[in-house]
């Protein structure tokens, strides 16, 4: 009966161990899912934070790069507000061309070229530098061209009366900007000439080459009746 009783009793306690593991490990994995919840509040919360700090250095940085932006675009710039027309260059045919130049320093003037062939200085080698005034604009007569180059000066700088190439930007000259006549290119009106079998343009307008100005006139230009050039 004794040895009954406690076979009985180890089978009972063997029992509980059997069934009472698995509800203990059930009240384990409810606390676990209980707590899941809360563990992902904590790493959402310290997402955001981390979120957060980024956004915030993200802003920083763009507002240092902004500044930067802005300081990089004080250099000087030039604006054209009237620009000539397009057409070929004479010593008869004058407009006025005009602008505003920013962020130039003291002391800096305006020299502009036309291009028609060759670029010419303007509106004559002996004014050609244009001072900028008080609001930053500047303006002056030009012969026409095709095109109109307007360059930012130093004190020193001294333009030459033509150019053969386009002018660029180095040394006394700080910027240059360059800009189409308005309009349709007009071209000079020449007169008509045959001789040695050639049909030849002939000059309707003046110029200076040679040093002097010389009034080009298609009544001065003929053949007599053997085709000869007289």
């Amino acid at each position: 009966m004794c040895r009954f009783t406690s076979t009985l009793k180890l089978s009972l306690r063997n029992s509980d161990r059997r069934y009472r593991l698995p509800q203990f490990g059930a009240v384990f994995l409810a606390f676990q899912a209980a707590l899941e919840p809360v563990r992902r509040f904590r790493w959402v919360g310290r997402s955001a934070d981390a979120l957060l700090q980024q956004t915030a250095w993200l802003v920083l940085c763009l507002g240092l790069t902004g500044c930067q932006s802005r300081q990089a675009n004080t250099g000087p710039s030039i604006e054209f507000s009237k620009i000539p027309p397009a057409a070929q260059g004479g010593r008869e045919r004058v407009d006025t061309i005009a602008g505003r130049v920013r962020n130039a320093r003291p002391g800096q003037q305006v020299v502009i070229y036309a291009h028609s062939g060759t670029w010419w200085v303007q509106p004559w080698p002996d004014h050609a530098l244009i001072p900028i005034q008080a609001d930053s604009t500047f303006s002056t007569e030009t012969h026409l061209g095709f095109e109109y180059a307007a360059l930012l000066v130093d004190p020193e700088y001294h333009p030459l009366p033509t150019l053969d190439l386009v002018p660029t930007q180095g040394g006394p000259v700080t910027l240059v900007t360059i800009v189409k006549g308005s309009g349709t290119p007009q071209f000079a009106p020449t007169g008509s000439l045959k001789f040695s079998g050639y049909d030849w343009d002939v000059r309707t307008i003046a110029s200076d080459k040679g040093g002097m100005n010389n009034l080009y006139d298609a009544e001065n230009a003929s053949t007599d009746s053997r085709k000869q050039a007289a």
